[in-house]
């Protein structure tokens, strides 16, 4: 099943993250669990239905939990929202989303809907504050339209049924997911880590001082673990250690992969 939104990965790096977690995790119903689900290519794509998945993109969340619940759609396979491509509706559905986000009911069905239907007719799905002198302002959706894109058509039903023993958290702080009563020392663990320097939903962005930062508290945890993170020098310097077998690190972890970007 191919994910409910946008994928902004190349088809090799996404070949390589689906190849690589086969190996991982080869038996079906292995748990499968990511604090940096994001778009959750990985678990559609092989249909894993055993899963934690955790983000901060409390958008992405709100979709997956509708699409859980039997709550995304409107009547029969139906989208309550306009679905039209060409720029003067997704300016309105923009506006419309926008408007949710300013009153702070994200968490609704629309909102959901709203993020399909954006994630899919947009060149990018970010955010920023209205007004960046004002720490009160709203954040708002900041995309630009896409002239060439079209609205995916989706079993809502299958994707349902796939999801219906997915834990989905959403997360501001990563850390506490290690938190969660169904995380153990020894779960193995698949994490998609952040772009380098790429805006996240939020306006913020991961740095080398991230990525250090998840690299020890990756160390620190005795279960294997699956890493992508991005193809950068100064990223996989802070990696390094995994890849040249340093004696300190626990013996049950696996070779840590690189993520083309």
């Amino acid at each position: 099943m191919k994910p409910l939104l946008k994928t902004i990965r190349p088809s090799h790096a996404l070949e390589t993250m689906f190849q690589s977690v086969r190996e991982f995790l080869p038996e079906q119903d292995a748990l499968y669990a990511d604090p940096f689900c994001g778009i959750a290519e990985v678990p559609f794509e092989l249909e894993l239905k055993n899963c934690i998945l955790s983000d901060n993109n409390p958008h992405y969340i709100n979709l997956y939990r509708h699409v859980q619940n039997g709550t995304f759609l409107k009547g029969r396979d139906r989208l309550s929202i306009e679905t039209g491509t060409k720029r003067s509706k997704w300016a309105d559905n923009r506006v419309r989303f926008n408007k949710l986000l300013a009153k702070g009911e994200i968490d609704t069905a629309e909102a959901a809907q709203l993020t399909f239907y954006l994630s899919h007719i947009s060149t990018s799905f970010r955010f920023g504050d209205v007004d960046n002198r004002n720490p009160r302002s709203k954040i708002v959706f900041t995309g630009e339209h896409d002239p060439v894109a079209e609205l995916p058509k989706v079993d809502w039903q299958a994707a349902q049924a796939l999801m219906a023993d997915w834990k989905l958290l959403n997360l501001a702080d990563y850390t506490h997911f290690f938190q969660q009563g169904d995380i153990k020392e020894t779960t193995p663990l698949v994490v998609s880590a952040p772009i380098f320097r790429r805006l996240q939903w939020d306006g913020t962005e991961w740095t080398d001082t991230e990525h250090r930062a998840l690299f020890e508290r990756l160390n620190r945890h005795s279960g294997d673990v699956l890493v992508f993170h991005p193809k950068r020098s100064t990223i996989q310097r802070i990696y390094s250690p995994w890849f040249n077998g340093n004696p300190v690190l626990p013996t049950q972890q696996r070779v840590f992969k690189v993520l083309p970007r």
